[in-house]
């Protein structure tokens, strides 16, 4: 059918379509209008839903999603336990070190407590005075020896001595009567005592002022060196008004936290102090350092 009576054909019978070739291809059977159509639809854009991607972790959504979500309880439980165990092992070796920093401080504490009572001590007693000699003042030297409540040793010694002393109310004087002994407190703790007069020239009687040298005292003891022995008592009115070569002090102080009668849990301090106006014998083999026992 050429052109025109393909036109003349869609005139008598607007609605005749040919055969058509193949689909969006214009040829004859085609009308205009028909191949309009076909270009309109071919242009057209369809747009296709995309499915959510599945995440390889959790397979519930997108990696956005993912994100997005909160803990899960098990996870919350997991979490929490492993901070409880890694808490409790902390706090263990916490413990262990704060308990091995309180036993040092315990123990050192005791050795220094030990080192400046050995030190006043020490003061008094090389600067003892030998009796009748330098002074009418200075009176006898008289040491004695006794337990305490319980079954320790408890020595007592009044001498005369030049060291230093506290500024007394009544006066004071270059030479004083010192008393170191062992005195019960009502807690039941005893300590190392320090009584000093030091003005011997009152004519009323004068209370000693009481100084504490140290606390926690589980024994204390003295002895006596004669020049060529050791003796636990010493009066020098039996000595021919002499004072010994040297004094050994023996010091035991309680630890924190252990029974006061339990002798074996303190801790013993020894000095050897020698008297430098005593008439006795010096033996140059007197040891005059300290030693000390856990």
């Amino acid at each position: 059918m050429n052109r025109c009576g393909h036109n003349l054909t869609k005139q008598r019978f607007p609605n005749f379509r040919s055969a058509a070739p193949s689909p969006g291809t214009p040829g004859e059977g085609w009308g205009d209008g028909d191949f309009a159509h076909q270009r309109a639809q071919q242009s057209k854009i369809t747009l296709t839903p995309t499915p959510p991607t599945l995440s390889r972790s959790t397979g519930r959504g997108s990696d956005a999603t993912a994100l997005k979500r909160g803990f899960t309880v098990v996870e919350l439980v997991v979490a929490m336990a492993i901070a409880a165990i890694l808490s409790g092992v902390l706090y263990e070796s916490l413990s262990t070190a704060f308990k091995a920093q309180s036993a040092a401080t315990s123990s050192l504490e005791s050795s220094r407590t030990a080192a400046l009572a050995m030190d006043l001590l020490s003061n008094d007693i090389q600067n003892t005075m030998q009796p009748g000699t330098a002074s009418v003042l200075a009176g006898s030297f008289e040491g004695t020896t006794s337990t305490d409540g319980h079954g320790n040793p408890a020595a007592d010694l009044v001498f005369y001595t030049n060291s230093f002393a506290a500024d007394h109310a009544d006066g004071n004087g270059e030479i004083k009567e010192v008393e170191l002994t062992v005195e019960a407190r009502p807690n039941g703790e005893q300590d190392l005592v320090r009584r000093v007069s030091a003005n011997l020239l009152s004519e009323q009687g004068v209370t000693p002022d009481e100084e504490t040298v140290c606390r926690n005292v589980a024994g204390f003891n003295l002895r006596y060196y004669t020049g060529s022995d050791w003796q636990d008592t010493w009066d020098s009115t039996q000595e021919d008004n002499t004072v010994p070569a040297a004094v050994e002090v023996t010091l035991q102080l309680q630890r924190p936290g252990a029974d006061a009668a339990a002798q074996n849990q303190a801790a013993s301090f020894v000095r050897v102090f020698p008297i430098s106006c005593s008439t006795a014998p010096q033996d140059t083999n007197v040891n005059t350092g300290g030693t000390s026992s856990p």
